[in-house]
């Protein structure tokens, strides 16, 4: 029984690429039930080139919901990659969001773009 309610629980899933030129990063709620008071902070962005300056879409300014398999994406950055430099872009982001209408979760993980 302890296993079907917890398969119940949102479960947020997050992809970081490039897209001419773009990094983004999308967040899909992959679980059962919404996501609530979601709070995505991008804290730097490393090893991308000589640019590493975040230039953050609205996004990741406010909190937002999500339902089961909606899913959200925004702007991180700008590639750094060129002919002479190969990059392999990290993220450092900190989230929170309410799972299952009780609990808070909170984590913070580091991405690659690859």
């Amino acid at each position: 029984m302890k296993e079907y309610i917890e398969s119940l629980k949102p479960l947020l899933s997050f992809d970081f690429f490039e897209m001419d030129g773009i990094l983004l990063l999308a967040i899909k709620n992959t679980g059962k039930t919404e996501a609530k008071n979601i709070k995505i902070e991008i804290l730097k962005l490393n090893n991308n080139g000589e640019y590493n300056e975040l230039h953050l879409d609205g996004l990741f300014k406010n909190h937002f919901m999500l339902y089961p398999t909606e899913e959200v994406q925004g702007i991180v950055g700008y590639s750094g990659a060129s002919i002479e430099k190969e990059i392999f872009p990290i993220i450092d982001v900190k989230i929170s969001y309410i799972n299952g209408g009780r609990f808070t979760c909170r984590w913070n993980r580091c991405w690659n773009g690859n």
